[in-house]
């Protein structure tokens, strides 16, 4: 059960850090996996177009579920959003608090903190989103068959610079995964202000029916990117396949000693 709730004001955990990092975290039967976490930034104004982002984030058991492993019972760490954040050793089965923030975390998309409740399993994984800023950018088209994608897509925004290297763009999928990506073929001006970006549109052919986020970044003096912008595309023509049909209950065999009878159908030959 997740409960989000966007606050204004700064609030501060009692948190410590103890035995948190990004990067592959414990698994199997490891009773110190803790859990992972990943973050993203949402648009204000379409709650399920998101892309990843930098941030910090503090967690705090609120309570224990039974029989736990770990015994990390709060931390603060700063993250830069890529790939998971892995809490290693924290006390599972248990439901945390979670706060998502900018705070001054290089890169950090959120425009306000965030507070998540959740309940943690051994090595679950779970997303952490904060409201974000700069998705004032828009594509055209908007909508794009991936059957028969035209050649060229322009993104319109403010921002785009190319001082330290081309601007490129990158799509994601509802999973926060990178789908696609191009760089920037021309930068588009305005009275003299860059007003959009224009792209030679990556091969979509494999990409299933839906929305994707697509972030534009510009290129860093330390060959960093920074994301300046983002705008959703929707990607039609291609619809995902259908699920597999469920397996075949087989015969109705009478049920053992005190076990429940199952539901099921005669199998017809």
């Amino acid at each position: 059960m997740r409960n989000i709730i966007v606050v204004a004001s700064l609030f501060v955990l009692s948190v410590a850090l103890n035995g948190c990092g990004g990067g592959p975290g414990g698994g199997g039967s490891d009773p110190n996996a803790g859990f992972k976490l990943e973050t993203y930034a949402y648009s204000p104004i379409d709650t399920t177009v998101f892309i990843p982002t930098a941030g910090n984030v503090q967690g705090a058991l609120l309570s224990t579920n039974g029989s736990t492993t770990g015994t990390i019972t709060s931390f603060n760490q700063n993250f830069g959003g890529v790939g998971l954040l892995v809490v290693t050793g924290a006390k599972v089965p248990a439901r945390w608090r979670f706060r998502l923030a900018a705070d001054f975390v290089p890169g950090s998309l959120c425009l306000q903190p965030t507070l998540t409740d959740l309940d943690m399993h051994l090595n679950s994984q779970e997303k952490l989103f904060c409201p974000g800023r700069l998705f004032g950018f828009s594509g055209a088209p908007s909508s794009i068959d991936a059957t028969t994608p035209p050649a060229t897509m322009v993104f319109y925004g403010s921002g785009a610079d190319n001082t330290y290297g081309t601007p490129d763009v990158v799509f994601y999928d509802e999973f926060g995964s990178v789908v696609a990506s191009a760089q920037v073929s021309q930068i588009l001006y305005d009275s003299g202000q860059a007003s959009g970006v224009s792209i030679a549109i990556p091969n979509l052919t494999g990409l299933y029916d839906g929305v994707y986020t697509v972030s534009i970044r510009n290129q860093d003096a330390d060959g960093s990117r920074e994301v300046i912008g983002a705008a959703p595309v929707t990607i039609y023509g291609n619809p995902p396949p259908p699920p597999p049909p469920p397996p075949d209950p087989g015969d109705c065999s009478p049920a053992k000693g005190d076990d429940p009878q199952l539901e099921c159908e005669p199998l017809i030959n």
